[in-house]
């Protein structure tokens, strides 16, 4: 693989959270930033499908889905 060096200034706060992930998680901060650059370019390549985009907002923010989802099965068990 060809690599490049880049040079980003980040907010301390942003660089130490990095820091900290990418230890819990065993990798490295190159391996972090290379990982989100392959999402956006996967997202930009394979938007999702505009029938999906139909169903967004269609549920209130408010809505208890949980409970509602545990009310019907009683209801259809019973």
């Amino acid at each position: 693989m060809d690599a490049a060096q880049l040079t980003l200034q980040l907010p301390k706060t942003e660089v130490a959270f990095l820091e900290e992930y990418a230890e819990r998680h065993k990798v490295t901060i190159t391996q972090l930033i290379d990982l989100f650059v392959k999402q956006l370019r996967f997202a930009e390549q394979y938007p999702y499908h505009p029938d999906i985009g139909k169903f967004a907002g269609v549920v209130p923010k408010d809505a208890e889905v949980q409970k509602s989802y545990y009310e019907y099965l009683e209801a259809k068990h019973q």
